[in-house]
C-alpha cells in the first residue's frame, strides 16, 4: 500500500513542479479538487490492499499444493484412509528441493505416478495400451527435460 501511496505522491509531485510527462495530465492534475484528490488516494491505496490480501490469501494454499505435488504426496497419498496425514510425512521425509532442475525432475515423476494410479487412463488418447501410454509420457517427459537442459545450460 504504501508503495502504491508513493507512487501517486511522486507523479503528483513530479506533475505539479516540474514539466515532465503528459501536458494533459499535468493540467487536470494542477486543476484536481479536494474531492479528486481524496479519490485517486483513496482508490491507489485501496487497489493496492485488494492486491496484497488476495496474493496473501492465495499464497499459502498454493505453495502447501505445490509442496504436495512436487514431494510426492498428492499422487502416493490417493485413496489413503488419513489423506492429511500422509501428505505431512511426504512433506516431511521428502521435501521438494531447491533446484529448478531438481523441481522439475520431482515434477515430472509426480505426474508420472499419479498417471499410473489413474485408472483407465489410456481411453483418453490413442495409445490404448496401457505400457505403450506409460512409454509415451516417460519418453515425452525425458524428452521436455533434456529440452530444457539443453536451453537452460543446467
Amino acid at each position: 500500500m504504501l508503495a502504491a501511496l508513493s507512487s501517486q505522491l511522486y507523479t503528483d509531485v513530479l506533475y505539479l513542479y516540474s514539466d515532465f510527462g503528459n501536458p494533459d495530465k499535468r493540467e487536470k492534475t494542477l486543476n484536481r479538487s479536494l474531492e479528486g484528490w481524496t479519490s485517486i488516494y483513496a482508490t491507489k491505496c485501496l487497489s493496492a490492499a485488494t492486491l496484497f490480501g488476495v496474493y496473501e490469501a492465495v499464497r499459502g494454499p498454493t505453495s502447501r499444493a505445490f509442496r504436495q505435488l512436487l514431494s510426492g504426496g498428492t499422487g502416493g497419498c490417493a485413496g489413503s484412509e488419513d489423506y492429511d496425514l500422509c501428505l505431512e510425512t511426504y512433506l516431511v521425509d521428502n521435501p521438494p528441493s531447491a533446484t529448478f532442475e531438481a523441481d522439475f525432475r520431482a515434477t515430472s515423476v509426480s505426474i508420472m505416478n499419479w498417471m499410473d494410479n489413474i485408472s483407465d487412463f489410456s481411453w483418453l488418447l490413442p495409445l490404448n495400451d496401457q505400457e505403450t501410454l506409460n512409454s509415451y509420457f516417460r519418453g515425452a517427459a525425458v524428452s521436455a527435460y533434456s529440452e530444457l537442459v539443453r536451453l537452460f545450460n543446467m
